[in-house]
């Protein structure tokens, strides 16, 4: 089409990526949006960071971390394609970064159109000029691709036996301890005992000034202070853990 044959390779490569990818390192590096967006704020617009990009692919010395970072996206979507160039990839490292000879172009052409061998010998020198790091990234992808492509080993089934086995019986759940249970429920138990405890320090208390009103009930009172502290200390206990 016309309209592919007019952007250049790297305008096709950036297209894979949305405006989030494109946008991240003008977000983590000061020194790239200065260079690039010198007082802008705000969103930056997709069309504005691929002319970023652009740019710095036009520098004479451009920042081939931040050309790397575009294509990424490409890469992963013609990881099967590139699957097949890799020893293409690790002589262009030997290679000490050449452009493709004639005959690999040629063949190039064959396969992958002439559009998508511009797209690939970009790629190749930026992939050249990246560094190790990213060189080791791209192999990675690769083989984790190869791994998705190639076909899964099928194990022979055993043959079923001729008797069928005893069933197994499931093991009993254990229960959790309280350290297992979660903040939530430990508070509710505390909520409980909290609960509990107050019922039993009114009881006595209330039996006893309702049948002999006239007497001191120095016992009662007391067991129902001791009952009144724990309860005091199941509200603490519950607020503390209350989320």
């Amino acid at each position: 089409m016309a309209g592919e044959q007019t952007r250049s390779p790297f305008e096709r490569i950036l297209d894979a990526s949305n405006r989030i990818h494109l946008d991240n390192p003008f977000r983590t590096s000061a020194e790239l949006r200065g260079k690039h967006f010198p007082g802008a704020g705000g969103k930056l617009s997709h069309a504005k960071l691929v002319s970023a990009y652009l740019a710095e692919l036009a520098d004479p010395n451009p920042d081939w971390q931040l050309l790397a970072h575009g294509t990424w996206p490409w890469l992963i979507g013609h990881a099967h394609d590139l699957i097949t160039l890799r020893s293409d990839l690790e002589r262009t490292i030997e290679s000490g970064k050449k452009p493709l000879d004639a005959a690999t172009r040629k063949s190039y052409f064959k396969r992958f159109s002439e559009n998508g061998t511009a797209e690939i010998e970009l790629f190749l020198r930026i992939f050249a000029n990246a560094g190790s790091e990213f060189q080791q990234a791209v192999f990675k992808r690769l083989e984790s691709q190869s791994a998705q492509s190639s076909p899964a080993s099928v194990e022979p089934r055993p043959t079923a036996p001729s008797e069928n086995p005893e069933p197994v019986p499931a093991p009993e759940a254990s229960r959790p301890s309280v350290e297992e249970l979660d903040p939530i429920t430990r508070a509710k138990m505390a909520l409980i005992g909290t609960l509990f405890c107050l019922f039993l320090s009114l009881i006595p208390l209330g039996i006893q000034f309702w049948r002999q009103p006239e007497l001191d009930h120095w016992i009662v009172v007391g067991i129902t202070g001791v009952l009144a502290l724990m309860t005091i200390g199941f509200a603490i206990d519950y607020l503390r853990k209350k989320p």
